[in-house]
């Protein structure tokens, strides 16, 4: 009744109807025909014309019989801001009398979103009625192709048969959203191109969007991505012919494109069996040992076909290739060779082989004259070309280090097997391996000497440089800076690119200057009870004078006359802003001396300058501190400011060391850099923010230390040779650009080996704190629903224990309403990954993600982790996952989406 009410009042104020009308159709129509009369003449108001087809409406409105949805569609018409047609609106209403169960759900939909779903509904019903003996599952799903079937105008009718037929056969990888995907790819293929009666296969559609000069690569990218998904196109790995097209096409740099060819012939060449340093090889072998069976026994004889197929005569062949290296090199393209022989040991210790993007990569790196960056996707096996790249490069007698972006990282890789490491195979191909993550340092001095790999994050180079250089420490020994290999480059270069690292020492009577720290924190953290007090409280002239007052005591300018000021500060009592230059017991004596005419002012000054010398001192400091003190003070007020606000859980943590490398139990300060998510355990903030930020949690406070040395990241990396790095992402085209002109070196991006099965759904904007979390387990909850796992990428620690309360407190809730709904245990148990040395199972290669898991971490679980599947989860449509801040930089929000698809 109040919707009939509501409608009345609205036509007759709003749009100006005669009342008269509604007292005519009241008298003239039943209950249910008055409904029928309300909806048209508000469809009318609506559209703002009279209907042409009036008649017909009115037909099809009678056909329906449930006066609930006539209500529902007189409400949703109240409701609509949308534009409606008369013609959308009668297809809508033919529809609706095919409505069963489904009025729930159209009370949620907006009634612009009404005709998919009686469309589904609509096929639905003729399915089960024609004795086809479909499954509810199957009904469901047929109806969601026949509904978009009509429309794909462009599609060849074989292409549809057999898409309909790749569903019925259970052997295509579908997700729930494949009737909205058929939708937007239809629709982006109506625009680029113009209506006929030819029609394609997906394959000749895809091919011809490609040549089109004017699509945009956003949209080719999209399609592509729909056609894969949809089974419109092939899925199969990428070969190296077509990765080679790709990059030629999307990428300028000559100095990189010209070695494309020549890599692209010779590893199809070596795929066919050409391999001339293991012909090579071969023969030397066989003529050794030829020439050592003196007894003529009949040595077993090498041949290039069967000589890799096992793991001992592949270690005779590389411990061979070690010994004539040097005539290896003569052999034209023995890189391409060598390649190939690595890959043999790699199928045979791992039980796969190299793809070509992988090698790609590592011919780009060999091939290339000046460094290079190489944009390589999550998943994509970074870890094993950084392996196969060592391998290589060690067979020709050199040397390489590895910078990982932390600690646990290097000791990682270095010391597991697979899949977490490779240390089996550089094993096996005779490459000795370490970290140098430790504080012993005559073990690093060892790992140094005797290994051909090092391991170890940046920090833990730059360290060992600075002691092998400038304090006579032999730890790098003769090792010289040939080759780098830098993981998550992009991190190193650009997030961290300004960061320092500086090598301290101690002060004698550095711990005198907590007083001071003490002093100046309780100065900027007092309670705030007025305007004035915020004023006084956080004015840093205020603050500097109190310090000034409370070290060297000080006379203010109206306590004494004009004359005396003069006196004082022509004596150098005092200087030009009151502080006391000369500090004495008694002042009687020093007074006298400057010879005030008057009796009672010699008296009165006295008086005030031994007040001042005898006065309660909280700041206790040696004079020696005191222009040290003046230069950094300024600085050391900010940053107790700023350890005020920084908060908890977002800039740092409070835990002990967790690396292992301090043995120290005591909770610290400890960093967390927000664009990977690591620790920064061995770092502090400078200008004594670290000590401010202990003083405000009661930790232990650290001793101030001086710089003594320091290098940069930027001026570390340049001292090697040749740079080779990889990340998932190099960033915008400003960001290559500034890598570029900084290190001298070339970029790539690598296509991935399968087309991204990648759809990047609509941002969510949330105006307040409880919308922002309630959007972030709705979306949750409509995965799970679909058997789908969720990963919710937040952006600090502080955020990830937020968003996991919210999103237990709500299941459970959910769950006193549906206890029979099992998808709430999956929302009330999250999986959370907060810190580097909290085991991420899902993140090693050892467990495979099952169905229905949420997973709840900061960036490190979106930077570098590559998480396997199940089957599963797969053909439900794979992981979901939700970034929930905007990050910084398109790279961290590349990182967080390379988990997916």
């Amino acid at each position: 009744m109040m919707v009939f009410v509501n409608t009345i009042l609205e036509c007759w104020t709003v749009f100006d109807i005669n009342p008269n009308l509604f007292d005519y159709i009241i008298l003239s129509r039943s209950q249910s025909q008055l409904v029928d009369e309300l909806i048209l003449i508000k469809l009318e108001n609506l559209m703002r014309k009279i209907l042409r087809d009036k008649e017909k409406l009115r037909n099809l409105l009678r056909q329906i019989t449930d006066t609930a949805v006539k209500t529902l569609i007189l409400q949703k018409l109240h409701e609509s801001q949308l534009n409606i047609h008369e013609e959308s609106f009668s297809d809508m209403l033919s529809l609706l009398p095919y409505i069963k169960n489904n009025t729930i759900l159209l009370k949620q939909l907006d009634l612009s979103e009404w005709s998919l779903t009686l469309q589904e509904t609509y096929w639905q019903h003729v399915l089960s009625n024609g004795g086809l003996g479909f499954t509810n599952e199957n009904l469901e799903q047929c109806a969601f192709y026949l509904v978009k079937l009509d429309n794909a105008t462009l599609f060849s009718t074989k292409t549809l048969l057999i898409f309909v037929h790749h569903f019925y056969a259970e052997d295509m990888e579908l997700c729930g959203d494949i009737l909205d995907d058929f939708g937007v790819l239809n629709l982006k293929l109506s625009n680029l191109f113009e209506k006929s009666n030819k029609r394609y296969s997906g394959q000749e559609l895809l091919e011809l969007c490609q040549q089109k000069t004017d699509i945009v690569t956003k949209d080719l990218s999209q399609i592509q991505h729909l056609m894969t998904k949809l089974g419109l196109s092939e899925s199969n790995n990428r070969d190296i012919d077509r990765l080679v097209q790709m990059i030629t096409k999307s990428y300028k740099d000559d100095n990189v494109l010209k070695h494309l060819s020549k890599i692209r012939d010779l590893l199809k060449r070596t795929a066919n069996g050409e391999n001339l340093v293991l012909k090579y090889i071969v023969d030397v072998i066989n003529r050794n040992d030829q020439s050592n069976d003196t007894e003529n026994t009949g040595s077993k004889i090498l041949t290039c076909k069967t000589c890799c197929h096992n793991e001992k005569d592949l270690k005779r062949i590389i411990y061979a290739i070690r010994s004539n290296i040097e005539e290896i090199k003569h052999i034209e393209n023995c890189n391409y060779y060598i390649l190939h022989t690595v890959n043999q040991g790699i199928l045979l210790k791992q039980r796969f082989s190299l793809r070509d993007t992988q090698k790609l990569v590592v011919m780009l790196m060999l091939s290339n004259q000046r460094s290079l960056l190489s944009q390589v996707a999550t998943g994509e096996g970074k870890t094993l070309i950084i392996t196969t790249l060592c391998i290589i490069k060690c067979l020709y007698g050199e040397k390489l280090d590895i910078v990982t972006s932390c600690s646990v990282l290097a000791k990682r890789d270095a010391e597991s097997e697979p899949p977490k490491g490779n240390k089996e195979l550089y094993e096996f191909f005779g490459v000795t391996v370490g970290h140098i993550c430790s504080e012993d340092i005559d073990q690093r001095a060892q790992t140094f000497s005797k290994c051909d790999v090092v391991y170890g994050d940046l920090s833990s180079f730059q360290r060992d440089y600075l002691l092998n250089r400038f304090y006579g420490k032999n730890i790098l020994d003769k090792r010289n800076f040939e080759s780098v290999i830098v993981d998550e480059v992009d991190s190193m270069l650009l997030d961290n690119g300004n960061n320092m690292l500086y090598l301290s020492h101690d002060i004698p009577d550095m711990e005198k200057l907590q007083s001071l720290f003490i002093f100046i924190w309780e100065s900027v953290n007092q309670p705030v009870n007025s305007l004035d007090d915020l004023n006084k409280i956080y004015d840093n002239a205020a603050i500097k004078q109190s310090i000034i007052e409370d070290i060297h005591g000080m006379i203010m300018r109206d306590e004494v006359d004009a004359g005396v000021w003069q006196a004082l500060l022509k004596s150098k009592t005092i200087g030009e802003d009151g502080r006391i230059l000369i500090h004495l017991k008694d002042y009687a004596t020093h007074v006298k001396q400057l010879q005030f005419p008057k009796q009672n002012t010699e008296n009165r000054l006295i008086f005030l300058l031994n007040i001042i010398s005898n006065r309660q001192r909280f700041i206790k400091l040696r004079s020696e501190f005191y222009n040290f003190i003046e230069q950094h003070l300024d600085k050391f007020i900010d940053n107790a400011k700023n350890a005020l606000f920084m908060s908890e859980g977002v800039d740092y943590v409070i835990d002990v060391d967790r690396t292992g490398l301090d043995p120290d139990l005591n909770p610290k300060i400890i960093i967390i850099d927000k664009n990977t998510g690591t620790d920064q355990s061995s770092s502090q903030w400078h200008e004594e923010l670290h000590q401010f930020l202990q003083i405000k949690h009661g930790c232990k406070l650290s001793l101030v230390s001086l710089k003594a040395v320091f290098i940069s990241n930027v001026s570390y990396l340049k001292l090697y040779q040749n740079l080779y790095g990889l990340s998932g992402t190099l960033g915008s085209r400003d960001e290559k650009q500034l890598l570029n002109e900084l290190y001298n070196i070339d970029l790539i991006k690598i296509p991935t080996s399968k087309p991204k099965n990648f759809f990047e759904e609509r941002p969510i904007i949330s105006g307040y704190k409880e919308q922002w979390t309630n959007s972030i387990y709705d979306e949750t909850k409509k995965k799970i629903i679909k058997d789908r796992s969720v990963l919710i990428i937040c952006e600090t620690v502080k955020h990830v224990d937020y968003i996991s309360k919210c999103l237990v407190k709500r299941a459970m809730e959910d769950l006193q309403n549906d206890p029979s709904n099992i998808i709430y245990d999956s929302l009330k148990k999250p999986y959370v990954y907060k810190r580097e040395h909290e085991e991420f199972t899902f993140g090693q290669g050892n467990e495979l993600l099952n169905c229905g898991t949420v997973i709840i971490a900061t960036n490190l679980a979106g930077r570098g982790t590559d998480i396997k599947l199940e089957q599963k989860l797969v053909e439900a449509g794979g992981l979901h996952v939700i970034v929930t801040f905007l990050p910084n930089n398109c790279r961290i929000e590349e990182q967080a989406y390379g988990s997916a698809a």
